[in-house]
């Protein structure tokens, strides 16, 4: 497949590499490797051979269920540690993604990763923002004053006409 993408390379958005059920196993590992292949320099590779050096172009993948047959199954906290050792070489790259959403129970796994991920968000705009911080509060508005009641005018009383007196012949 390496030969097809860096033919394509230029004409992809992004890639998404599984760092599981492969040759790496960052989740136990870490993300330089140790018994199984580096992760890091899989994605060096990819970052450098095929994408001229973009590592926005490529989502690191992670197995968050069903992948235990091969010991790939990474817990929060484990690719949390992975994307913050990947963030330290690559402080702008192209973030996460992980396998089977049913069942990230509560977005539990996605809010975890999801602020360490967001920390780097924009960054390939040229907009580095700073990691979220908690929202100030919206202050209540202010209500306008009720402008008094205009009083409707009275009218003035309609004079009655007075009798003209009647010639007495």
């Amino acid at each position: 497949y390496y030969n097809v993408i860096k033919e394509v390379a230029s004409s992809m958005d992004f890639l998404m590499p599984q760092y599981y059920n492969g040759v790496t196993r960052p989740n136990t590992d870490g993300i330089n490797g140790g018994v199984h292949e580096s992760a890091l320099q899989h994605f060096k590779t990819l970052v450098t051979d095929c994408f001229n050096n973009d590592p926005t172009k490529v989502v690191f993948g992670f197995c968050i269920s069903d992948c235990s047959g091969t010991g790939s199954n990474s817990n929060a906290q484990q690719a949390v540690s992975v994307m913050n050792d990947l963030n330290k070489e690559y402080p702008c790259n192209g973030g996460a993604f992980f396998w089977v959403a049913l069942h990230d129970t509560n977005g539990d796994w996605s809010q975890t990763v999801g602020r360490t991920v967001s920390q780097t968000r924009g960054c390939s705009s040229g907009s580095n923002p700073n990691p979220p911080s908690t929202p100030m509060p919206t202050p209540m508005p202010t209500p306008m004053p009720t402008p008094m009641p205009t009083p409707m005018p009275t009218p003035m009383p309609t004079p009655m006409p007075t009798p003209m007196p009647t010639p007495q012949p």
